[in-house]
């Protein structure tokens, strides 16, 4: 990855990038994305979870549902850092949305059905984990959705076997 000035391995660039959103160092962030991009079109799968949560503490959430769109794969880890993103440094209702887009794009059928079927290890099928309902449940807490978040604190522990923590 060494040229015009970036060097280091990917691990590198997301500590970089981390610091960047930590500190909302938007310009900085962006410039490293510059670079990512002038090296290689194609982001890794980390690099491009990194760059959704440093545009979404930077507080440009539409930046990075880009980044997310843009992904070919996607696992729980960026599903989960956009999910986030919108729920706490953007628009809780685009969060709660987007948690919906995870359930829909993997659910058929009945809920229990299907989270048994996601849970045999169907290759494509994301399932939500803890910072999943971190983010969903701040988002309800943002938008006073107190019935909703009790459903989803629900469905967290009863449909995913997901046992609550300090942060839910």
């Amino acid at each position: 990855m060494a040229q015009r000035g970036l060097n280091g391995n990917d691990a590198t660039v997301v500590i970089v990038l981390t610091a960047c959103a930590w500190s909302a160092r938007m310009k900085e962030g962006k410039s490293v994305h510059g670079s990512l991009i002038k090296v290689s079109k194609d982001l890794n799968l980390i690099t491009s979870s990194t760059l959704i949560h440093m545009y979404s503490r930077c507080g440009r959430a539409e930046i990075a549902r880009l980044t997310f769109d843009q992904m070919s794969v996607k696992n729980i880890v960026c599903w989960s850092a956009m999910i986030l993103g919108y729920c706490i440094h953007g628009n809780p209702k685009d969060g709660l949305n987007r948690y919906a887009d995870l359930l829909s794009s993997r659910l058929q059928g009945t809920e229990k059905d299907h989270v048994k079927n996601m849970k045999q290890g169907d290759g494509d099928r994301v399932l939500p984990d803890e910072m999943t309902f971190v983010g969903v449940l701040c988002g309800c807490a943002r938008e006073g959705l107190l019935a909703e978040a009790r459903t989803h604190f629900g469905v967290m522990s009863d449909l995913f076997g997901i046992k609550p923590n300090f942060a839910h």
